[in-house]
């Protein structure tokens, strides 16, 4: 079963992503001006992973500003 395949028919993709996805996704969507997204993205990483610090540093920058 590959990334984009899904473990249940009823399953969404998203539950999928990685904490590094998200954190890629966030610094994107910031560059994109689309900041509310980016806070999004940056704050489920922080919730799947609450030591990354990308994802810490992600969310702060965009609270910063």
């Amino acid at each position: 079963m590959n990334r984009h395949e899904s473990r249940d028919a009823g399953q969404d993709l998203r539950t999928e992503e990685s904490t590094a996805d998200l954190v890629i996704r966030g610094h994107a969507l910031k560059r994109e001006g689309r900041i509310e997204e980016a806070f999004n993205a940056f704050n489920r990483a922080v919730e799947l992973d609450v030591d990354s610090p990308e994802a810490w540093k992600g969310l702060a920058q965009i609270l910063a500003e």
